[in-house]
Protein backbone atom coordinates (compact mmCIF):
# COMPACT_ATOMS: atom_id res chain seq x y z
CA UNK A 1 0.00 0.00 0.00
CA UNK A 2 1.22 3.50 -0.80
CA UNK A 3 2.27 5.56 2.22
CA UNK A 4 0.78 9.04 2.26
CA UNK A 5 2.87 11.68 4.00
CA UNK A 6 1.12 14.66 5.59
CA UNK A 7 2.99 17.64 6.99
CA UNK A 8 2.06 20.35 9.49
CA UNK A 9 -0.54 17.92 10.83
CA UNK A 10 -2.54 18.39 14.02
CA UNK A 11 -2.38 14.77 15.29
CA UNK A 12 1.36 14.65 16.05
CA UNK A 13 1.12 18.14 17.58
CA UNK A 14 -1.76 16.98 19.80
CA UNK A 15 0.31 13.97 20.90
CA UNK A 16 3.41 16.17 21.30
CA UNK A 17 5.53 14.05 18.97
CA UNK A 18 7.53 14.89 15.85
CA UNK A 19 5.81 12.24 13.76
CA UNK A 20 3.55 9.22 13.89
CA UNK A 21 2.62 6.44 11.49
CA UNK A 22 -1.11 5.78 11.39
CA UNK A 23 -0.92 3.35 8.52
CA UNK A 24 -1.13 4.16 5.63
CA UNK A 25 -0.37 7.73 6.73
CA UNK A 26 2.90 9.15 7.98
CA UNK A 27 2.01 12.34 9.83
CA UNK A 28 4.52 15.05 10.75
CA UNK A 29 4.13 18.01 13.07
CA UNK A 30 6.64 20.03 10.99
CA UNK A 31 6.16 21.57 7.60
CA UNK A 32 7.42 19.76 4.50
CA UNK A 33 11.16 20.26 4.13
CA UNK A 34 11.64 20.73 7.88
CA UNK A 35 11.59 17.01 8.75
CA UNK A 36 15.09 15.68 9.38
CA UNK A 37 16.51 12.47 7.93
CA UNK A 38 16.66 10.79 11.35
CA UNK A 39 12.90 11.22 11.84
CA UNK A 40 12.19 9.93 8.34
CA UNK A 41 14.32 6.81 8.91
CA UNK A 42 12.56 6.21 12.24
CA UNK A 43 9.08 6.47 10.74
CA UNK A 44 9.96 4.39 7.67
CA UNK A 45 11.20 1.68 10.04
CA UNK A 46 7.71 1.61 11.57
CA UNK A 47 6.26 1.19 8.08
CA UNK A 48 8.59 -1.79 7.50
CA UNK A 49 7.57 -3.26 10.88
CA UNK A 50 3.89 -2.92 9.99
CA UNK A 51 4.47 -4.56 6.61
CA UNK A 52 6.37 -7.39 8.31
CA UNK A 53 3.86 -8.31 11.06
CA UNK A 54 0.65 -6.73 9.78
CA UNK A 55 -1.27 -3.64 10.80
CA UNK A 56 -3.40 -5.11 13.57
CA UNK A 57 -0.61 -7.14 15.16
CA UNK A 58 1.74 -4.14 15.14
CA UNK A 59 -0.67 -1.70 16.77
CA UNK A 60 -2.10 -4.23 19.24
CA UNK A 61 1.34 -5.32 20.41
CA UNK A 62 2.50 -1.69 20.55
CA UNK A 63 -0.40 -0.77 22.87
CA UNK A 64 -0.02 -3.90 25.00
CA UNK A 65 3.72 -3.30 25.51
CA UNK A 66 3.01 0.29 26.52
CA UNK A 67 0.30 -0.75 28.99
CA UNK A 68 2.48 -3.49 30.48
CA UNK A 69 5.34 -1.06 31.10
CA UNK A 70 2.99 1.53 32.63
CA UNK A 71 1.41 -1.10 34.92
CA UNK A 72 4.95 -2.08 35.95
CA UNK A 73 5.40 1.49 37.17
CA UNK A 74 7.34 3.04 34.32
CA UNK A 75 6.79 6.68 33.39
CA UNK A 76 5.07 7.57 30.15
CA UNK A 77 8.39 8.34 28.44
CA UNK A 78 10.20 5.22 29.70
CA UNK A 79 7.24 2.98 28.80
CA UNK A 80 7.25 4.43 25.28
CA UNK A 81 11.04 4.10 25.01
CA UNK A 82 11.01 0.44 26.03
CA UNK A 83 8.49 -0.68 23.41
CA UNK A 84 10.50 -3.07 21.19
CA UNK A 85 9.14 -1.44 18.02
CA UNK A 86 10.52 1.91 19.23
CA UNK A 87 13.87 0.41 20.18
CA UNK A 88 14.19 -1.04 16.68
CA UNK A 89 13.12 2.23 15.04
CA UNK A 90 15.65 4.20 17.10
CA UNK A 91 18.36 1.76 16.00
CA UNK A 92 17.41 2.51 12.37
CA UNK A 93 17.83 6.24 12.84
Amino acid sequence: MRIRQRYDHWIPRLLRVEAIVLYPYMLFSSKQGAVDARTLRHEWQHVHQINFVGVWRFYLSYILFYIAFRVAGESDYIAYSRIPWEEEARAAE
